[in-house]
């Protein structure tokens, strides 16, 4: 199958006085070319933080590391 998607080692960290805190911690996957493809967590584990870390629409003060490819375009 064809990866639409594809993260790799995601990371995201907020910046404060004491030094980073990490959010998000190497998180990576694939979604593919008709798959159904869901994120699950308790609340508070991430998962709105990573959806927007790949939209580009992070908060203030936090910062993305790691690959994201959507259809061959480095995000």
């Amino acid at each position: 199958m064809t990866e639409l998607l594809s993260v790799r080692n995601l990371r995201v960290t907020l910046d404060r006085s004491g030094g980073p805190l990490t959010i998000v911690d190497a998180v990576s996957f694939d979604v593919s070319a008709g798959r159904v493809f869901g994120l699950a967590g308790e609340s508070g584990s991430g998962k709105t933080i990573n959806a927007l870390a790949l939209l580009g629409l992070l908060p203030r003060g936090t910062r993305a590391h790691g690959t994201a490819w959507l259809v061959g375009v480095d995000l």
